[in-house]
Formats: C-alpha cells, structure tokens, sequence
C-alpha cells in the first residue's frame, strides 16, 4: 500500500545520531520551541503577538483557521490563483503591524511575495510542513521569515509533534502538559501498523484509530500543548540528509516519468516535497484518476477539501497529490507510474 500514515520502525528505538532531524533544526533555527501539533504552534505564537489583524491564504487546511480564529484576532484572506502563486494587490491592503501567513505550498517559495513583503513593517509567519525536506532551499525562508512554523507528524513517523522557529525573535512557550490520549494511542496505532505491514496484513483496525484521534484533535477548543517526549526523541534518531536523498530521488523519478499530456499538469516540478502534486482538467478526471490509484492500493490526498470556507474552489476540486516520501522506493515509483500512465491513457 502507497499512502496512508506513518509507521514507527526499529531504527527509531536505537541510540540518537549525529546528523540527526533534531540537530538539523537546532543548527538552523537559532530559537525554537516543540508542540504537540501544528494547531498548537500556531495559536501559541498567534495569540502572543500584539497585531489585531492576519492575513491568512484562501487555499489552506482548516487546522490553521481554527487556532487562528479562537485568538480572536481580525482574519483577512488572501487570493491564492490556481497555479498557486499569490495575487499580490492584496499588499496595498496591508497596515503596519500586520501579520501574514504564508503557506510554502509543496516545496513551492515564491520568493516575490517575500521580498515585497520584507519591505513592510509587518510580521510574517511560513508554514514550511511540505518544503522543510527541502534542505538545500529552506534556509531562504527561514532568513525572510519572522517565524517559522511545521507540522512535523505530517512529513515523518511522530505521534504527535510541531515545532515553532525564529532566527530574529524570542518565542512564546507551550504548555507543560501533553496531549496524552492522542499521542500514546497514535503512538501504539503506528507501531501495529509496522507489524501489519511486514506480516502482510491488514490495517484497518489502526487506520480507525487514526481517524478517531483526528476526530479527537479536530473537537478541540483547547490549544498550546508540547511535543510528546517519546515524539521528540524520535527527532534524534532520524537521518535528514537520507531523508532527503530519498525522497527526492523518487520525487525526481515521478517527475520525469509521469505523461506529460493535456489531462494533468505537475504543479511543484521545479521544488522539492513529499508529495508531487498533479492538477487535472476537471473534478469528474481528478475523480476517475483517485479512484483507479485506489484500486492498485496507491492512496492520493487532496489538500484540501474547502467547502468550510467556500462553495466553490477550482483548486481543491482539480488537484490531487501522489506521496514519494522515504517510505518509499524506485521499485513503488516504477509501480505508481506505470498505474497512472495507464489510467490516464483511458480518460
């Protein structure tokens, strides 16, 4: 099965390692503070800064609205256009003081928008969660932004973890207690689907207890938890640079081999992330196209469903990602091609 969440291996219980994740970050990240989750970093440091007002993308998961919003800070959106770049008009609009959310969209750093940006006294905060694997491109953003924020259970094996950086500014602290029931369960729920995986099994029963902690986590009115201490250890234990090389291997190897035709277009080509994200001509082909990965067990995410915040997005309707992370090898990119060729050649 390709897709899915992460699953914890043996190599994670082992001693900690030099050119670890977490020395990665220390290296880089002159101040920096771990959560439970990316919902907790960002109302944290949200609600810690004194500006009324955010600017917040029209294109984005809704765990960033939600902790945005309980600050009670004045929210104005942002048109993102359906390459994903940014219509900048929106700058004129912006008052000293603001702030800015800005999403690096699959491994995507419109450094445009930074620069007109840094221009204004204003405070900008980047979700780096898809282009932080990205090693050799993400120091730009971590000097162009105030803060830096990630999601970290979302690109690696951790049941929980998030973390909040800055080069330039101290930064507000999280809770002393943890998210218990969603970590350990998610903890406990990973590690079952290793066995399942190497024994042949199947998931389900993990896979319902995921989506019950989203459930949990998606219920919650309560933010600013830390990162779960097993969570955080796991960091020590991860080799970045061979999660790197791996992934953009097969990101490369999905990228040069996928049909270039008229039905689909690749959208982050020239970065780097865990995903490449495809975009179709219509919602009925992006349909089709999910639904016959998902016979072959290849599983695609939409990023991201939002009917909460309009009824009509011709983004989240047409786009659909493929993972490539280090989960995965040359041999499951032969496979995810080959499928998606084939299908394509049937619309």
């Amino acid at each position: 099965m390709i897709g899915g969440e992460y699953y914890l291996y043996p190599e994670l219980l082992g001693k900690e390692i030099k050119n670890s994740f977490y020395n990665y970050l220390s290296n880089n990240i002159s101040n920096i503070e771990y959560f439970s989750t990316g919902r907790d970093a960002i109302f944290t440091l949200v609600n810690s800064l004194k500006s009324r007002r955010i600017w917040l993308p029209n294109y984005l998961c809704k765990s960033v609205y939600d902790p945005t919003k309980k600050t009670g800070k004045e929210i104005l959106f942002y048109k993102i256009n359906i390459d994903l770049s940014v219509s900048d008009n929106f700058i004129n609009k912006i008052k000293d003081k603001d702030i800015v959310f800005i999403i690096n969209y699959f491994g995507i750093i419109q450094k445009n928008l930074y620069e007109r940006l840094k221009r204004i006294d204003i405070k900008i905060i980047s979700d780096i969660t898809h282009s932080l694997i990205s090693i050799d491109k993400i120091g730009y953003v971590f000097i162009n932004s105030d803060f830096v924020i990630s999601s970290l259970r979302k690109i690696g094996p951790f049941p929980d973890g998030a973390f909040l950086g800055s080069n330039v500014l101290d930064l507000p602290s999280s809770k002393n207690s943890i998210r218990e029931n969603f970590s350990f369960k998610r903890a406990g729920a990973m590690l079952s689907r290793r066995y399942s995986k190497i024994n042949n099994y199947e998931d389900d029963e993990n896979f319902k207890v995921f989506i019950k902690m989203e459930k949990v986590l998606n219920n919650t009115k309560d933010y600013g938890y830390k990162m779960n201490y097993f969570s955080k250890n796991i960091l020590k234990r991860i080799d970045i640079e061979k999660l790197h090389l791996k992934t953009k291997n097969n990101f490369n190897y999905l990228k040069n081999n996928i049909v270039k035709d008229n039905k689909l277009k690749i959208m982050n080509k020239q970065y780097l992330s865990q995903f490449i994200v495809l975009f179709c001509n219509n919602k009925n082909d992006r349909d089709y196209i999910r639904n016959k990965l998902a016979n072959s067990k290849i599983f695609c995410p939409i990023h991201w469903d939002m009917s909460w915040l309009t009824k009509e997005d011709n983004i989240s309707n047409r786009i659909f990602s493929i993972p490539c992370d280090y989960r995965y090898n040359l041999d499951d990119m032969r496979f995810i091609t080959n499928k998606l060729n084939n299908i394509l050649e049937d619309i």
